[in-house]
C-alpha cells in the first residue's frame, strides 16, 4: 500500500523533467508594466521599454544550470536566423555577482558562441515579476507593445532541438500575424484610394 504514494511521486517528478513547465500567470500585464531595467555585461544599461516597436525574447538562465546551455545554443541560432526580423533578443543571469563576474559571464558567451546582450540579475527583481521561486530556464516574449505575450515557459524540453523547433513555430506565427495585418492595412488603403 505505501507503494503506491512512492510511485505516485515518481512519476510526477518523471513527467515534471520530461515536459517543459508552463508559467503561472504570475504578472498581470492589465495591471501594472513590466519593468525591465537591467546592466549588460558590456558596460550598457539596456531598458526593455526602449526595445518597444519590436517583439522582445527574454531568458532568464545561470551558468551552473545545464539546460540553460542547451537552450542558449538554441537561441542563437534562432538569432541568427531572425536577424532581419524586428526581435530582440537577451539573455539575463541570475548568477550571483561573487561568484560569477562580468569578465566571466563574457567568457561565458563566447564559449557558447552567442552573440546577444548579456544582462545581469543577480538579486531577481526583474526575474520575481514572472515566479516567486527560482526555476530555470525561464524564456519570456514581449509583444511590440511590451505586453507578455503567453505563455512563458520554465524548464527546457528533455530532447535536444525540440525547444529551437518548437520556439521557431512560434516566432514566425508572431511575424505571419504581423504580415497579415499589414496586408489588411494596404488592402483598405487600396479601397479608399
Amino acid at each position: 500500500m505505501k507503494k503506491f504514494p512512492l510511485l505516485f511521486l515518481l512519476f510526477c517528478f518523471l513527467s515534471a523533467a520530461q515536459f517543459p513547465l508552463r508559467a503561472e500567470k504570475f504578472v498581470d500585464e492589465d495591471d501594472r508594466e513590466i519593468n525591465i531595467k537591467l546592466k549588460g555585461v558590456d558596460g550598457n544599461k539596456y531598458d526593455l521599454s526602449k526595445m518597444r516597436g519590436n517583439y522582445v525574447l527574454v531568458a532568464f538562465g545561470a551558468t551552473w544550470c545545464g539546460p540553460c546551455h542547451e537552450e542558449l545554443r538554441d537561441l542563437e541560432i534562432l538569432h541568427r536566423e531572425f536577424k532581419d526580423r524586428p526581435i530582440k533578443f537577451v539573455w539575463v543571469s541570475v548568477d550571483d555577482k561573487e561568484q560569477m563576474s562580468d569578465g566571466d559571464l563574457r567568457r561565458f558567451a563566447q564559449t557558447l558562441d552567442f552573440t546577444f546582450p548579456v544582462l545581469r540579475d543577480p538579486d531577481k527583481r526583474a526575474y520575481k515579476q514572472f515566479s516567486e521561486r527560482t526555476r530555470l530556464p525561464l524564456l519570456v516574449i514581449f509583444d511590440k507593445e511590451g505586453r507578455v505575450l503567453s505563455p512563458n515557459q520554465f524548464g527546457a524540453a528533455s530532447q535536444p532541438g525540440v525547444f529551437r523547433i518548437n520556439l521557431r513555430k512560434r516566432l514566425q506565427k508572431l511575424f505571419l500575424k504581423d504580415r497579415e495585418a499589414l496586408e489588411a492595412v494596404r488592402a483598405t488603403d487600396a479601397l479608399e484610394n
